[in-house]
């Protein structure tokens, strides 16, 4: 199926998801996400802002809080050009504004991180495999964080364990996750670089 086609029709389907569900299913999301091992060698952690009407995605505001409380710096996209450039986010309620496509973006004020310095970067998407392919939101920008050569840390993608399919259309440039963290559980899947 042609990935946009492939994308409404995921969409709509998570939109039929009730909000309760999708807030709780965010939370044992974001458990999943912490057992993640060896968390002594990571700093900082790359984030997301999810997107609520029409996309839903997984929730991230309950893994931000923990992961600020453990101590961790977290860095959050703004999109420049055909790019994501970092910034770290302390409070996610002041320090953020609303920037393309009405996507949640740091302040101008937040210092920059670079993307080397990014030890876990935390990826959404539409769709996933479980050998870690996914079917973002179409503009690749994750795709071309994950296939440059500053990025060098390990990443996870989040997903509602309905969206997880045994197959995806996928294009040479198309970059996987190393790690799938769902609401039942945690994989550990190849990552293609």
């Amino acid at each position: 199926m042609e990935k946009d086609a492939l994308r409404a029709r995921l969409r709509t389907k998570r939109a039929a998801l009730s909000a309760a569900f999708r807030r709780l299913s965010s939370e044992s999301i974001a458990q999943n996400v912490l057992r993640l091992p060896d968390w002594k060698t990571v700093k900082t952690i790359g984030l997301y802002a999810a997107l609520d009407a029409p996309h839903f995605e997984v929730q991230t505001g309950a893994l931000h809080d923990v992961l600020l409380g453990r101590g961790y710096a977290l860095a959050y996209p703004r999109v420049r050009g055909d790019s994501l450039q970092f910034a770290q986010v302390t409070d996610r309620h002041t320090d953020m504004t609303p920037g393309p496509w009405n996507i949640a973006e740091p302040n101008a004020d937040c210092p920059i991180v670079p993307v080397e310095d990014i030890d876990l970067l935390i990826v959404p998407g539409v769709a996933f495999t479980a050998s870690g392919s996914r079917l973002g939101q179409g503009g690749g920008y994750y795709d071309r964080l994950l296939s440059s050569g500053g990025f060098s840390g390990r990443s996870v993608g989040l997903s509602f364990q309905a969206f997880v399919l045994t197959e995806l259309p996928l294009d040479p440039w198309d970059q996987a996750v190393e790690w799938l963290a769902t609401e039942h559980e945690l994989l550990a899947v190849t990552r293609s670089k």
